[in-house]
């Protein structure tokens, strides 16, 4: 498969979508009166994204902890700033879809990138959905989705990209610049769902890995996420 690979204005860079296809039905609630009397069986619709991932309880928080082969690091997801966004990685992480798959890309100043079953940036899950934007500029520590270029604003798949530059790193900066979009809008490129709380030394010890090379690229370790954890705060 073809990477895709989108343009910043300081560097080229590689970022790729997708999405889980888990599905979750209806709550069914059932009521009995006597045993006499009819059962009567009344569905209750929960709120999902376009996935059919049920939202998460915006009136709780939940962090995802990623585990790594260089330690953990924390992610606080936004619930209320990004419901669709948050629901669907939630779903990917409870599925088990981030157990032993690789930082496949690193770049200095800037991001890690993982979350591709390939290995190589080629790769996604079976589902994509369309994020939210985040609610202030992308700043170091941001969870955010990759995606191709010629991807609508906000695609997110499976990969994603932790920011690790910043607030002096241009490329962080270009990441916060609008696109004009086919309806008119114009909206910031690339999908948010939280921020590293705990563990961003960890997010930097992966990115001292980059090769020495323009733009980065594959870790010059193998960089492994062994497991992912949701937790309800």
């Amino acid at each position: 498969m073809k990477k895709l690979i989108i343009s910043l204005v300081v560097l080229s860079a590689l970022f790729v979508s997708g999405c889980s296809s888990k599905s979750k039905s209806a709550d069914t609630e059932k009521s009995t009166t006597t045993s006499t009397e009819e059962t009567t069986t009344t569905t209750t619709a929960v709120p999902s994204t376009s996935c059919g991932e049920p939202l998460l309880d915006a009136t709780k928080s939940y962090s995802v902890v990623f585990n790594t082969s260089k330690g953990s690091f924390t992610v606080a997801l936004d619930v209320k700033n990004a419901p669709t966004s948050t629901a669907h990685l939630a779903a990917l992480v409870q599925a088990g879809f981030y157990t032993n798959l690789t930082f496949h890309r690193v770049v200095p100043d800037f991001v890690i990138q993982g979350g591709d079953p390939n290995g190589n940036g080629t790769g996604s899950s079976q589902c994509s959905v369309i994020s939210e934007e985040p609610p202030r500029p992308y700043k170091q520590g941001d969870f955010a989705w990759a995606k191709g270029g010629n991807d609508p604003a906000g695609k997110a798949g499976s990969q994603f990209f932790i920011i690790t530059g910043g607030a002096n790193s241009d490329d962080v900066a270009a990441l916060n610049q609008k696109a004009l979009q086919s309806d008119g809008s114009s909206k910031i490129q690339y999908g948010y769902a939280g921020s590293v709380t705990s563990g961003l030394n960890v997010a930097l010890a992966i990115e001292a890995l980059a090769p020495a090379t323009v733009g980065g690229g594959t870790p010059t370790q193998k960089a492994t996420i062994t497991s992912a954890e949701l937790i309800q705060n």
